[in-house]
């Protein structure tokens, strides 16, 4: 709101923080257009603080002051809505002044040393690496208030976190335009992991109909050109060892395998194939298993590994399981 429209506005009333935040919501739901002043605080302190230590003005177009002082008398007409503001006060001589105490006292000048303090360390912008840090302070005031973020006033940082513009509902009572959250990922993603890979569907259904080998299987090589062994399958069960997002980490972060290799299935001698991601396919990527090369003479917690290499199994992985034969005794 600019200054010079605030020229036909007069003063509500004062009222304290948690008033404040009753009254403000009736005037939204009313469609009256309003502002706060706080003397002795920039807007900034209410930002970061929650809550002003100084009484909180509240003003309204001239024109609309009797129906917002009609709507702000009838609520505090009723005298329930402040008990559940006020702090339980012990002392019965108190009981006049305790709800005015509740809320003004030395717990506002505790909250304001930690917010100024807070307020001067995000100044110095030590987390630089942490984009949007003023903002999340911003909306994580008032933990004691049980009043909804969605009808609490609207804010908007602007050149860092020392100014804020309170921003009011247009004459339609319609709050700001929200950012829309982005889709959820698709399902059967590694969610969170190096690379993100869309599985091929007929593994997906293996996994679903959770079929395992009742035995050790052969693979046969394209070509006919020899045998390998297959064991069993990972899966996306986070309880189990073979939980296939925590094998992919493995190996990218612990023996340096390139993130688009994702292992799939393993062997009786702890191998593992993979699906080969590092050429894009609308079809089933390929499926290898992969040697790894070692440098001589240096052994220490796989720091020998020197590079990898991959074998060819199958083209995908339906001729991978079209590839499978029981064990013979031969």
């Amino acid at each position: 709101m600019k200054l010079a429209d605030r020229r036909h506005y007069v003063k509500l009333r004062d009222c304290s923080e948690l008033e404040a935040m009753f009254f403000e919501q009736l005037l939204q739901a009313e469609g009256i257009p309003y502002f706060r002043r706080e003397p002795g605080a920039g807007g900034y302190m209410r930002v970061f603080m929650g809550s002003a230590p100084f009484p909180i003005e509240l003003h309204v177009p001239g024109d609309r002051y009797e129906e917002a002082d009609e709507l702000i008398a009838a609520l505090t007409a009723d005298a329930d809505w402040r008990e559940e503001l006020a702090d339980p006060v012990e002392d019965a001589e108190a009981e006049e002044e305790g709800r005015v105490q509740a809320r003004r006292g030395p717990r506002y000048w505790r909250r304001g040393i930690a917010a100024l303090f807070l307020l001067v360390l995000v100044a110095m912008n030590p987390f630089s690496e942490y984009e949007g840090l003023d903002k999340l302070v911003g909306v994580s005031m008032r933990p004691e208030s049980a009043v909804s973020l969605a009808t609490m006033p609207y804010f908007e940082l602007i050149d860092g976190p020392m100014h804020s513009t309170l921003l009011t509902p247009d004459e339609t009572g319609t709050p700001p335009e929200e950012e829309e959250l982005p889709p959820p990922p698709p399902e059967h993603k590694i969610a969170g992991e190096p690379g993100e890979f869309p599985y091929p569907p007929a593994f997906l259904r293996l996994l679903e109909s959770g079929s395992q080998p009742e035995s050790v299987m052969q693979v046969v090589l394209p070509d006919g050109e020899g045998t390998l062994l297959l064991s069993g399958f990972l899966n996306f069960d986070q309880a189990s060892e073979d939980y296939l997002p925590a094998k992919h980490r493995v190996f990218v972060e612990s023996r340096g395998f390139p993130d688009k290799l994702v292992p799939f299935a393993w062997d009786p001698f702890g191998e593992y194939y993979f699906f080969d991601y590092r050429e894009e396919t609308d079809d089933s990527p390929p499926i290898v298993q992969v040697v790894e090369e070692w440098e001589e003479g240096v052994y220490a917690d796989g720091m020998a590994i020197i590079g990898v290499t991959t074998m060819p199994i199958a083209a995908s992985f339906e001729d991978f399981m079209s590839s499978l034969t029981e064990m013979t005794d031969e």
